[in-house]
Order: structure tokens, then C-alpha cells, then sequence
């Protein structure tokens, strides 16, 4: 789901919360339990109690019978929560790196980044960096694939749950909806991306400059340019990735500065991250009348109408980096990216109007927060080696990522309850529909995460003549837990990644004129085949029954960068 359907979504979704005409003449009402909101993402579920107050524990809880007003239970039973989650995605830097070079070393650049995207894997290489500018273009398509193994409880999952035309359940119908889902899972989105880095030392803008240092960046666009943000979103209630899906998704600019500490010996860099995020408010009014078929033109809705609201914002994270050279043909780095987050954050306010033969007007104020793009907290340390009179260039580094914070980083839409609305029950009294309605709590999901360690290599050879040819490894191990041990739809693999590529020089720099190289690289990401356990779990840590989605495939895909030195 595109970021510009979420208001689309926000209508659909009060609309489903608002009313369920069920009963029958005696006034018994369907039990609860049958209503009730049942994904994991549920942050409060309303369900219908009896028409007075609870007298005590046990008595008049969810779906204890009847109303004590058959007549409006007749007509009215349930006033749904309506929730959605949004997945995190990551960034493109993190996986698939910023410029050819850099990507045909797969990344492993922290100790010997030649060009501008050092403000982003190291900023103090910008220091020791040649003075550049840069255009590149990077693109990767899927092939993941997703199929459904075992479809154990996932047919319980009411949005799975099919009907015929005699309202009684589907089966064929409705296992056809869980394949479709499963396999819907693994239709992630080609992407691309364009890009300009620079690399400019501050010796020749300042040529007192009592320190040598340099300002370096990168400006990153999705796509092909024409425009500067894509949030894709996936449904609570369905399978997706949540660690990876669209990674170019957004502009950025990265920018960073370097300065030396001990000349030939030491520098230090530091730089920030800036990209936007979405704040704003939304309001609705849905309204809902009571229908009898022998008279169709009685009490017709009004028309729904809908207020927003919105502004886009700035946010930051930085990074911080050392770069030794103990010998002039070997350095050692330490890297640090503090974690950021994309969000979209909104303030809503469902009005409800119902029409039950006399206007009744219900306001449910509520919050929807969304992170639709995540990266955690990341700690590198790499090294390079440039052996004398070899033309080689070994490049290794590891990567330690804090992926144990992401489960605050699923974000649900929830129905904000104020908490002196509430008795000690727990129950909401709506004096117009005339009765209780007990508030149900599951909580956020809290997926269960590992920190990982992301090993990388890189190898380049280079002629006297400047052509050059490139090659990488990394591994990158999944961080999702394999057994999540509640009721979940997230998906994850470990993947391979190999990449290769070459360079050329197309001129020589000259007193007027500055060199000029063209690189490229190829990359292909094997995703080591992985059966998720989703579904349903039994009480304590025991699941039953779950279901088991099998994800596999590879992501692969290339891009070209022209650089010119000065």
C-alpha cells in the first residue's frame, strides 16, 4: 500500500469500525469473541458487554447475552477497532551501497572509500579522499518467491475467512485466500536509484587552513528522478518482510566532513543523514443509519466528509568514524551510525453519526503512527591493505547491528481510550447507544529479534593503464528470530551476497582537465531458503498448529558510476 492510499485507507477503516447488524428478534447478540479483533497488531478491540454495568467479576462480561434494550441490539451490536500495521524497510545504502566501487567491494569500504558516500561509510576517509564529483545509478529487481508449506491456522485468521452465498464458510474459498496471500508476500518491488557525490578539500577554498580537512556528500533520489519518496506499506494481516522490501525509497543527502589528527597517521570524520518524515491530522465523519428493506428510503446516510492535514519534516542521524594508516599501505577503521527511523505520524478523529431512529453522534479520538523505513544502531570495524608493487587492494570489515530495538519500530494505528473513561473493569459506558462496552488490550506485537554480525571482503586489481576489476562478499544473517511464539506474519531470510565489477580510466588528468573513470558492477543476492512459522500460538510458549511459509529466491541487478578527479 502507497503512502497515498493511507487516507483512502483511514476511510475504509473507520467505516468497518463503526457498525455490525447482527441479533435476532429475541435480542440475543453474537458472542463477542466471534467480533473481536484478532491479529497480533491489535492494540484494543471493543467488544459489546450487556446494557447495564457489571456487577461484579464474572458477571456481564464480553458477550454475557443480551442487551437491555433489545431493540437497539437488534440493530447494533459492535463498534470495531480498525488497526493497520506498516513495516520498516530498509535503507539501499545498507545493502546494495552507494556508487559502482563501492559496490563492487560489497560495501566492505569503511577503511578505503575513495569518493563522496565516505560521508556515509566513513567520514574521515573524506580527508585523504582526492577532490571528485560523481553520478551513478544503481538498480536491482526480485526474484523472491513465496508459497505457502502448510497452511495450519492461518484459516482461523477471520480476514482469511471466506463465505458463500448462504453466509456459511468457504473452505475451498477460503484456503485459496491464504495461498494468495503467501504468495502476494513475495511480489516485492523493483528499485532504483540515482545519485551525485562529491569530495571537495578545504586546503584550496582555505588555503591557511591550519588543519587539512575536507567536505564530502551524497544526494540520493529514488527511482529515476522524478520523485523524491515511495513508502510501500504491507497489511497487518498478511505476510510480509519486515527488514527488507524497498530499500531506495526516499531522498536523502548524506554530508560529512573530515579533518586530520595526525598527519599520514590518524583522521576523524563525522557527518549526518537528513531525510524527511510526515506529520498531520485527519478527521472523518462516517455516517451510519439503521436500514429496513420494506422501507429503503428511511433514514439514508449523509454524505461521509473527511479534514486533513499535513507537513513534511526534517529528521537526522549521524555518523562518526576513525581511520588509522599504522603503515602507508594498511588502515584500520571504526565506524559508528547511530539508528533513524522514517515515520508518518497522524492525529485522527472518527465522528460517528448513527441514525437509530434518533441521531446519536460518537467521537473516537485515536493516533496512527507508522516507521516505514528503519535502520538500527551499527557498529563496524574494518581494515584495507594495499600490498607495495602488487596493484591490489584487500578490503574487509564486520558490522554489528542493534536489530534487538526493532520491535518498536512495528507501528500499529491505535484507538487512544482516555484512561478516566474507563472503570475498574476495564469497560467504556457510551450513554447515546446505551450500554457497556469493555476494552480489550492485546498490546503492540513485539517480534522477537537477534543482533547480528555482517561479515564482508572486497578485492580489487589494478593495471598501470587504469583499468581495474572488482570483486565482493558478504553475509548477512537474518535477524528474525525463527520461532516468534505469537501470532505473526513476518518473514525473513539470510542472504549471499557476491558482486563484481570493473573500472576504467577514460582520461588522464591533466593541468586544465581533470581524470576521468567510468565503473560498473553486477550483484546478485542469494536468499538462503527459510520455511516461517506464522499463525497462531497456544497458551505459554507452546504453538500448535501454525503455518509455514517458505521464502526463497535472490534479488539481483547492477549500476554504473562516471567519476571526475581533481
Amino acid at each position: 500500500m502507497a503512502i497515498q492510499a493511507t487516507s483512502a485507507g483511514l476511510v475504509r477503516g473507520v467505516l468497518e469500525m463503526i457498525l455490525s447488524t447482527v441479533g435476532d428478534p429475541s435480542g440475543a447478540m453474537v458472542p463477542s469473541s466471534a467480533l473481536r479483533s484478532k491479529g497480533p497488531d491489535s492494540s484494543f478491540a471493543l467488544s459489546a458487554c450487556c446494557g447495564r454495568p457489571p456487577s461484579g467479576p464474572g458477571e456481564g462480561g464480553a458477550g454475557s447475552g443480551r442487551w437491555s434494550n433489545p431493540g437497539l441490539g437488534g440493530r447494533l451490536c459492535l463498534v470495531l477497532l480498525f488497526v493497520l500495521s506498516v513495516p520498516t524497510q530498509p535503507l539501499a545504502s545498507d545493502y546494495f551501497g552507494l556508487g559502482s566501487r563501492n559496490a563492487a567491494l560489497s560495501g566492505a569500504v569503511s577503511a578505503d572509500c575513495e569518493d563522496g558516500a565516505a560521508a556515509w561509510y566513513n567520514p574521515a576517509s573524506l580527508a585523504v579522499a582526492p577532490g571528485a564529483v560523481g553520478l551513478f545509478y544503481t538498480s536491482m529487481f526480485s526474484g523472491v518467491s513465496t508459497s505457502l508449506e502448510s497452511p495450519g491456522s492461518l484459516g482461523h485468521i477471520p480476514t482469511f475467512q471466506l463465505r458463500d452465498a448462504d453466509g456459511m464458510l468457504d473452505q475451498g474459498a477460503s484456503q485459496g485466500a491464504v495461498d494468495e496471500a503467501a504468495q502476494a508476500a513475495g511480489d516485492l518491488e523493483r528499485f532504483s536509484g540515482i545519485g551525485m557525490s562529491f569530495v571537495l578539500p578545504l586546503g584550496r577554498l582555505f588555503p591557511a587552513l591550519p588543519v587539512p580537512a575536507a567536505l564530502g556528500g551524497t544526494v540520493l533520489v529514488p527511482g529515476d528522478g522524478g520523485s523524491l519518496a515511495h513508502f510501500s506499506g504491507n497489511r497487518a494481516d498478511r505476510p510480509f518482510f519486515p527488514t527488507f522490501n524497498t530499500p531506495f525509497n526516499q531522498a536523502r543527502i548524506h554530508f560529512g566532513l573530515g579533518s586530520t589528527l595526525w598527519p599520514d597517521h590518524l583522521w576523524l570524520g563525522g557527518g549526518t543523514s537528513v531525510h524527511s518524515r510526515v506529520n498531520g491530522t485527519f478527521s472523518t465523519q462516517n455516517p451510519v443509519a439503521s436500514y429496513d428493506p420494506a422501507h429503503p428510503d428511511k433514514n439514508p446516510p449523509a454524505p461521509s466528509q473527511a479534514d486533513t492535514s499535513q507537513r513534511l519534516d526534517l529528521a537526522a542521524s549521524w555518523t562518526a568514524g576513525i581511520l588509522a594508516r599504522p603503515l602507508p599501505w594498511a588502515g584500520i577503521a571504526l565506524v559508528y551510525h547511530s539508528a533513524e527511523e522514517t515515520s508518518m505520524d497522524m492525529n485522527i478523529e472518527a465522528v460517528m453519526e448513527l441514525d437509530l431512529g434518533e441521531p446519536v453522534r460518537v467521537e473516537v479520538p485515536y493516533q496512527m503512527t507508522g516507521a516505514f523505513a528503519w535502520r538500527p544502531h551499527r557498529l563496524l570495524a574494518g581494515l584495507t591493505a594495499t600490498p607495495p608493487d602488487t596493484g591490489l587492494t584487500i578490503t574487509a570489515e564486520v558490522e554489528f547491528a542493534l536489530w534487538k530495538q526493532f520491535e518498536e519500530h512495528i507501528q500499529v494505528l491505535e484507538l487512544k481510550v482516555p484512561d478516566e473513561a474507563l472503570s475498574q473493569e476495564s469497560t467504556l459506558y457510551i450513554d447515546d447507544l446505551g450500554g457497556w462496552f469493555r476494552v480489550d488490550s492485546t498490546g503492540r506485537p513485539a517480534a522477537r529479534l537477534r543482533n547480528t554480525w555482517t561479515p564482508r571482503a572486497g578485492l580489487e586489481y589494478r593495471w598501470t593503464n587504469g583499468l581495474a576489476v572488482r570483486g565482493g562478499y558478504s553475509f548477512r544473517p537474518s535477524p528474525l528470530e525463527p520461532d516468534q511464539q505469537y501470532r505473526n506474519m513476518l518473514l525473513d531470510n539470510s542472504w549471499h551476497s557476491v558482486t563484481l565489477g570493473t573500472g576504467v580510466r577514460l582520461l588522464r588528468k591533466g593541468e586544465t582537465r581533470p581524470e576521468l573513470s567510468l565503473s560498473a558492477h553486477a550483484q546478485g543476492i542469494y536468499l538462503v531458503p527459510r520455511d516461517n512459522a506464522v499463525g497462531a500460538t497456544g497458551g505459554g510458549s507452546s504453538p500448535y498448529a501454525r503455518g509455514l511459509i517458505r521464502s526463497e529466491g535472490f534479488l539481483a541487478g547492477g549500476g554504473l558510476e562516471l567519476t571526475a578527479s581533481f
